[in-house]
């Protein structure tokens, strides 16, 4: 039986940020934002760097979903390891509210410096009242040590747009959900490879422990099935065109995880970047 999780993090993601168009300076920003955080983090410490960055509703998984901001108000014990990493992949809504960041990240021991682990985090970023872009969502998957990106590829660069009107925020949001509890239950099913490529984007990004992301046909092979996994968190631009999913499922005491960035392309939500561990 599968065991409901608190979706605290649905009702944070109601409120919507009113933004101006998108445009360049928009995208610049987000990736600036990810590269102050990662700059951040061996000056300051990864937990001095999380605290600074995160929102006040972001959630996080220990394995379980809680508030990261709870967590990082805690007292750190010192770092043991330095944390660099770089933005390789990036999008921004059409109203420049919200956007994705993925990108490998390097893990070392300060005993052992020479020592190195490699992962692929997936971000998602939201701005707040003030303008600033804050990480509401970051999860990420565990594989050899690769090097950092020096380049940023800039997904569905698209026109810019202002803000859906409440009522078509509120359809389209709901429309979000449907997608996403639909993807669920067809991914528990027997044929998830093709229903991960009905409900996915051509060039779609897939994210999985033991390996950098699989793109297009690689990524959508790479789908296999899961336990049916429940929604606990969900963000939408104010355009209504730019997506965030994540939720937990399966064991409650060793838990599937997952994150997607989705895209509303010809009527529908289209997934963009799925990521699932373990």
């Amino acid at each position: 039986m599968t065991k409901r999780f608190p979706a605290f993090g649905l009702a944070a993601a109601l409120v919507v940020v009113p933004a101006a168009a998108a445009s360049d300076a928009d995208y610049d920003a987000l990736v600036a934002a990810e590269r102050a955080f990662a700059a951040m983090s061996p000056k300051a410490g990864v937990a001095a760097a999380f605290r600074h960055y995160i929102a006040p509703d972001a959630i996080m998984f220990r394995p379980r979903p809680i508030r990261a901001a709870e967590h990082y108000a805690k007292p750190a014990p010192p770092d043991t390891v330095l944390l660099d990493w770089a933005p390789e992949h990036a999008e921004i809504a059409a109203s420049g509210d919200l956007g994705w960041t993925v990108g490998p990240a390097l893990i070392r021991p300060i005993a052992e410096p020479e020592r190195r682990g490699g992962t692929h985090f997936f971000s998602i970023w939201q701005r707040n009242a003030a303008g600033d872009f804050r990480n509401v969502l970051d999860v990420g998957v565990d594989h050899e040590a690769l090097p950092l990106s020096t380049t940023v590829e800039r997904h569905a660069e698209r026109a810019d747009a202002p803000a859906l009107a409440p009522s078509a925020q509120a359809v389209r949001l709901q429309a979000l959900v449907s997608a996403d509890r639909a993807l669920a239950a067809n991914l528990a099913g027997a044929d998830a490879a093709s229903a991960f490529a009905a409900a996915a984007v051509d060039d779609v990004l897939v994210l999985r422990n033991g390996a950098a992301p699989h793109r297009g046909d690689a990524a959508r092979a790479k789908v296999a099935t899961q336990p049916a996994l429940d929604l606990a968190s969900l963000r939408i631009s104010a355009a209504g065109d730019l997506g965030a999913t994540a939720g937990w499922g399966g064991d409650p005491d060793k838990p599937h995880l997952y994150q997607r960035a989705w895209r509303w392309v010809d009527g529908d939500w289209r997934v963009v970047v799925d990521l699932v561990i373990p």
